[in-house]
């Protein structure tokens, strides 16, 4: 049985989070509040756990020998999914949520910019 490496399961998990603020069913408001925990959830990810493989990766070759993984590589796949969904999070937010927000609050407020 092959088993999910954690921290891309983790990252996985915070992808759905970004579909939630993707999706037009859900109101603008929580929308925001789904890229906002995004945010948090990866500012702690990078905190821990990118920061934990680079203290391996400094650690040297004797104690990665220890891994059943390789951290370099581990790392630059990390690295590759955050990056792809960060697009999708300034897509999401300047296409989709600011012009949103722009036109509800002209709506109630009339033109502001």
């Amino acid at each position: 049985m092959k088993f999910f490496n954690r921290d891309v399961s983790w990252l996985a998990f915070n992808h759905r989070v970004l579909q939630e603020a993707q999706d037009p069913s859900v109101p603008l408001l929580e929308r925001l509040f789904f890229l906002a925990i995004y945010s948090s959830n990866l500012d702690e990810f990078f905190k821990i756990r990118i920061a934990s493989l680079h203290y391996i990766i400094r650690t040297g070759k004797r104690t990665q020998k220890k891994l059943d993984f390789e951290p370099k590589t581990l790392l630059k796949k990390l690295l590759d999914i955050v990056k792809k969904q960060q697009v999708l999070f300034s897509k999401i937010f300047e296409e989709d949520i600011v012009p949103n927000l722009k036109k509800t609050i002209s709506t109630y407020y009339g033109d502001w910019t």
